[in-house]
């Protein structure tokens, strides 16, 4: 699990001690608490600063406490425990994988009705049961969005090792599933040298606008001796790109204990010591490379082959 969740207050223990839970009833109500489902809260400062996943990780505890035995917690709930990055935030009601005529979804949880072998199910910490890295994914990629699919794909390719045979022999052993054709092609366009999302999303626009594929983490020797990587090259690196995404000026496993002015004045010397060593450089945003046109009209100004035309749909 990527963290641990926010302490909880539970009706039934409150009940088991004092006899009654109306407590955590007033304290909501006064705002206190926050009530993440029925008979579980968290105190409303501490649910109030953290993440989604986070707040997630919180309702799959709350879930797991409610339980009479320990579910199988699986697509974006897995992914949240994995660390799989979703293309947006978790949703409400964790999500977990039952048997073939089990009960449905209600209220508190999404239920998908499917059979899991023993290779699908880990059992984690505290005996926490999820679906596996791999299953994850390949759920991701039937079930999700086909720009979902590739940033899960790419994620554990580049980050967790995992292999394009590991991900093919899963998709084989689960069988017909729906969304199986998605899920093969996420995994056949798949790249293990995206380093974030964002890069991934690079990737599935330079086709979707009919560029050509770039090379990636391309090493450059800059005019200062040194030697740096650029995200996406062509032309044998003439043409340079970067994705600047907001995370390494953020997340705090990025800045390893620098300021994020640091982190930027570094990023400016980096580039102006690469900029000498090519005929085009250029950044491009999330949105830029969400919407499109912004990529496209960079791409164009900075003089990027275009083999092919212009899908008519971008990819979501």
């Amino acid at each position: 699990m990527t963290t641990r969740p926010p302490q909880l207050e539970l009706t039934q223990e409150a009940q088991q001690r004092n006899g009654s839970g109306r407590r955590l009833e007033r304290a909501a109500i006064a705002d206190k608490l926050t009530r993440i489902r029925r008979g579980a809260y968290v105190e409303a400062a501490e649910w109030s600063s953290l993440t989604p996943d986070e707040q997630h990780l919180g309702r799959i505890e709350a879930t797991r406490r409610a339980a009479r035995k320990e579910p199988v917690f699986s697509h974006e709930s897995a992914a949240v425990i994995h660390g799989i990055p979703l293309l947006s935030a978790p949703p409400k009601l964790p999500h977990t994988t039952v048997a073939h005529g089990r009960a449905k979804t209600n209220g508190a949880v999404t239920r998908t009705h499917q059979e899991l072998s023993n290779r699908d199910i880990v059992t984690l910490e505290g005996g926490l049961r999820v679906t596996s890295l791999v299953r994850t994914v390949i759920d991701l990629a039937a079930l999700g969005t086909p720009l979902g699919a590739r940033i899960a794909v790419d994620h554990v390719r580049r980050h967790r090792s995992v292999t394009v045979d590991e991900l093919r022999e899963t998709l084989d052993a689960v069988g017909r599933i729906r969304g199986v054709r998605q899920a093969r092609l996420a995994i056949d366009r798949s790249s293990a040298q995206c380093d974030s999302p964002l890069e991934t999303l690079v990737l599935v626009r330079c086709r979707d606008l009919g560029f050509a594929r770039p090379a990636q983490q391309v090493e450059i020797q800059g005019n200062n001796g040194r030697t740096y990587r650029a995200d996406f090259g062509w032309l044998d690196g003439r043409i340079l790109l970067e994705a600047d995404g907001r995370t390494k000026y953020r997340d705090p496993e990025m800045l390893a204990g620098r300021e994020a002015d640091e982190i930027v004045w570094q990023e400016k010397r980096r580039e102006d010591a690469i900029r000498g060593t090519c005929d085009a450089f250029a950044r491009v945003s999330w949105k830029d490379a969400w919407h499109g046109r912004g990529l496209e009209q960079q791409l164009i100004a900075i003089g990027v082959p275009r083999p092919r035309r212009r899908a008519a749909t971008l990819t979501f």
